[in-house]
């Protein structure tokens, strides 16, 4: 029995086998004495404890079935290369490369030697069989069980105490409970960002990022106001995120999509496994109110939501029955996440007693047409955009960061503030359009514009008014005649 997710993401690999959005890595730069044999088999170890890492998905008439093979050796790449450069662009090939989820279980390892103690470890799995915070677990694990091969010591890890095929039979057994949500999703509409490009017919997922810091000044600003407003700092920060998107579309009734551990029960916390699930926020930005007011609209819709959170988005969606739309994602195209080592997404700076650093490895694919993260950082937040690269280019998402900083400033600084009334344009933007119509004047021919084409027409008859990919919807060489008739020299369509 497989889970609704992994059924969902069987498919969605059937329909794109290239595709690298489902895939999650993590890669670490281990520093210090490292034994390759030893890592080798604590792989092999951890597979054995976790039947996720084991697990093939070959299809049986049509559906997807779960297979999950017997306790054996873990594959581990092992590639000399002389710089980090070469490094990074190898683990970038390897999370791009896909998987054959039939064939095999969908888990890569590669370890790279950089030097006699400076290596980097890349682990790649696709989504089916983990999701972010199973990445920790594997690595916690992992960490354990080559200390333990090193030190010829017990790794001392607990029995699991249920299997990832027992949370799928309990997860389809349990009652669907999807009216709260069609009632609230329904007729909802999507978001429409303004891009740089026009959406492609059928959406990629290369993406790029945009990284940005918020200082501990502007973030205990945010925690009072939450405080004062009885929410939570992750509510302050999706309602500033639901402005700046209202602000940028004029669109006031806005679904943002935010990822859930899914781990409900505490003999979920130590599995390898996909549990994590995505809660769809509905925002009523309609009204102009003050901020003060959007954010008690959104501290009433997360806390609903949260209580119907078991209900998986795969059974809303089936619900839905939403029409199927290539160019972009369904139901929602934005996510907004807050994370902390609490869900999963604490990294150890050492690995076994090795130096363990995080190591780059290309941008991540885009999802959704614009995700935001944010992570504690000391007493501040860094936060990350996620864009499509098939819409944005990188000046206009480090733009939209920018905004959803200054939108932040002028919330912590004004909270009552109007939702037009907030800030939106850093200080710089707003200068250069506080200047940009105070040049010189310019002089302003006489007629309309459809005069000025047929003077241009008249006077130059040869040249090409119009031209689209090249192609000619005109004989060249035509003549213009009365407005309204045949105008020479246009092509395309």
């Amino acid at each position: 029995m497989i889970s609704l997710g992994q059924e969902r993401l069987w498919f969605l690999q059937r329909l794109d086998p290239a595709d690298p959005a489902y895939r999650v890595a993590v890669v670490r730069r281990l520093r210090g004495p490292l034994d390759a044999g030893a890592l080798t088999g604590a792989f092999a170890d951890v597979a054995a404890r976790h039947e996720s890492l084991r697990t093939r998905f070959p299809e049986d008439d049509g559906q997807p079935v779960a297979v999950v093979d017997p306790p054996g050796r873990v594959p581990v790449e092992l590639v000399d290369l002389a710089t980090p450069e070469q490094a990074e662009r190898l683990c970038e090939q390897r999370a791009n490369t896909p998987f054959e989820l039939g064939a095999a279980p969908p888990l890569r390892v590669t370890l790279i030697r950089l030097a006699g103690d400076d290596h980097v470890l890349c682990v790649v799995l696709h989504h089916i069989i983990g999701d972010g915070w199973s990445l920790n677990v594997l690595m916690d694990d992992l960490a354990r069980c080559y200390a333990s091969r090193v030190h010829g010591t017990p790794p001392g890890l607990p029995e699991l105490p249920v299997t990832y095929a027992s949370y799928a039979d309990a997860q389809r057994a349990a009652d669907a409970g999807v009216g709260y949500w069609t009632d609230l999703l329904a007729g909802a509409t999507p978001l429409d960002l303004p891009a740089d490009r026009p959406r492609p017919a059928r959406r990629g997922s290369e993406g790029g990022e945009s990284h940005f810091d918020l200082d501990p000044v502007l973030v205990g600003a945010l925690r009072r106001l939450a405080r004062s407003e009885r929410c939570t700092l992750f509510m302050v920060l999706l309602t500033a995120y639901q402005a700046l998107l209202a602000r940028h579309t004029g669109q006031d009734d806005i679904l943002v999509g935010t990822p859930t551990a899914g781990r409900s029960r505490p003999e979920l916390e130590p599995m390898v496994g996909l549990f994590a699930s995505t809660l769809v926020l509905r925002g009523d930005l309609s009204g102009d109110p003050p901020f003060t007011e959007l954010l008690r609209r959104t501290r009433r819709s997360v806390l609903e939501a949260m209580a119907h959170g078991e209900t998986p988005i795969e059974r809303v969606l089936s619900a839905l029955d939403i029409e199927r739309d290539l160019s972009r994602t369904p139901l929602f195209q934005t996510m907004f996440g807050l994370h902390n080592a609490a869900v999963g997404y604490g990294e150890a700076a050492t690995f076994a007693g090795l130096d363990s650093a995080p190591f780059p490895h290309g941008a991540p694919p885009s999802m959704v047409d614009l995700r935001a993260d944010l992570w504690p950082d000391g007493d501040g937040l860094h936060g990350a955009f996620v864009y499509s690269a098939d819409l944005f280019e990188q000046d206009s998402a480090d733009r939209l960061t920018a905004r959803f900083r200054t939108v932040l400033a002028s919330v912590a600084g004004c909270p009552e503030a109007r939702l037009s009334e907030l800030d939106v344009l850093p200080a710089g933007e707003r200068e250069l359009v506080g200047t940009a119509g105070n040049g010189p004047a310019l002089t302003v021919p006489d007629g309309t514009v459809v005069d000025l084409f047929l003077q241009q027409a008249q006077a130059r008859p040869d040249a090409v008014a119009v031209e689209c990919d090249g192609t000619p919807a005109e004989p060249p060489g035509a003549t213009p005649g009365e407005p309204g008739g045949e105008r020479g020299g246009e092509r395309g369509g």
